[in-house]
């Protein structure tokens, strides 16, 4: 729910709520414009879970016992995870060195803002590649939990980097500073605190204040 929130808000620019409560006041032909206009919204919109159980108020398909005929996974237009993630690794190859959000993902990673990951975000999601769909595929595909971030899918399909799952790029990269030199216990701390909080958040835009800390 959380992330179809979220993937709504990119695409629209509001929340849910505002969404709907502007609709209710436009023409007919001003809504036609703005369903046309965010074909993804509707897409976000229709999705709601079917609660199967006694008294919930989903959708009713049948009144017969239920029962497990098969599990699919369906990923995208494509069936097999492979075919997905080959139609992936294409978008991302023909697409790297002309959308500047992949270009600064793959070229500039040190450079990469939050809007920029935001951007990117949404567009892969425009383009059905989400970081949940991703995810799926790449550990059917290979029988493994590939936690990684949406970052590690692009520069894995772009430059052949490996899938490593995201917290532990982080740990790493933390105890690689914790051995650099002999930092304090409030430094430690503060390294402890930037750990946490880009396991949260990918990306922290610069910022002059934190720069100070390590002083």
């Amino acid at each position: 729910m959380r992330k179809r929130r979220e993937s709504f808000e990119r695409t629209t620019g509001q929340t849910a709520v505002a969404a709907i409560h502007e609709l209710s006041r436009k023409s007919s032909l001003e809504l036609i414009d703005w369903l046309k206009a965010n074909p993804l919204a509707v897409e976000l919109l229709e999705r709601r879970p079917v609660k199967i159980y006694k008294g919930g108020d989903g959708v009713t398909i049948s009144h017969h016992d239920d029962e497990l005929l098969r599990i699919e996974e369906i990923f995208g237009k494509n069936t097999k995870p492979e075919d997905y993630i080959e139609g992936f690794e294409r978008y991302v190859r023909e697409n790297m060195n002309s959308i500047p959000a992949l270009i600064a993902v793959t070229q500039k990673p040190r450079e990469l803002t939050r809007k920029e990951l935001s951007e990117l975000a949404g567009l892969l999601d425009e383009k059905h590649y989400s970081e949940s769909m991703l995810r799926a595929a790449y550990g059917k595909a290979r029988n493994a939990d590939i936690a990684a971030h949406i970052i590690g899918f692009v520069r894995q399909a772009a430059l052949g980097d490996p899938l490593v799952p995201y917290r532990d790029r982080v740990e790493a990269a933390l105890e690689k500073l914790y051995n650099s030199r002999d930092w304090t216990k409030r430094q430690r701390q503060w390294l402890s605190r930037i750990g946490r909080a880009l396991k949260d958040k990918p990306v922290a835009d610069p910022d002059p204040v934190g720069a100070r800390l390590f002083c």
